[in-house]
């Protein structure tokens, strides 16, 4: 970059970072500044967590709201395939309630069939922590 383009790039992350302000910029600054804000937005992520300390409250999920999330009306929904599988203990948090976006019931209940390493799993959370890996055996 040539100097008028480091202070556009300045610019840009100074507004970004303090006002929140997104710049219309052009190449190849924009592919820096893309870059450079996404460090800054984890950035502020973190800085957001550490403020908590780590003394965030867990609230679990409930089995109702799992069911809920994740009905499709076909096929196996949560009720069902926990009566399936009654060694699976629901140690699934709010915070990794996003784990629940796009799974299948009735795939999870193959792959676990199929699947040596997570058949026997207890926990839920690791269960669809591993989702894509589970399904695709």
């Amino acid at each position: 970059m040539d100097d008028k383009q480091a202070g556009q790039f300045a610019k840009a992350i100074y507004n970004f970072a303090l006002k929140e302000q997104e710049p219309k910029l052009t190449s190849p600054v924009d592919t820096y500044y893309r870059l450079a804000k996404r460090k800054l937005q984890l950035s502020k992520t973190r800085s957001k967590i550490g403020k908590i300390g780590g003394n965030a409250p867990r609230v679990k999920v409930t089995d109702e709201q799992i069911n809920e999330q994740t009905k499709s009306g076909i096929g196996l929904d949560f009720k069902e395939f926990m009566r399936l599988h009654p060694h699976i203990q629901n140690d699934l948090y709010a915070s990794r309630k996003s784990l629940l976006n796009g799974v299948d019931w009735v795939w999870l209940d193959i792959g676990l069939g199929k699947s040596e390493e997570y058949r026997n799993c207890t926990s839920l959370y690791k269960i669809l922590s591993h989702y894509n890996e589970i399904t695709k055996s």
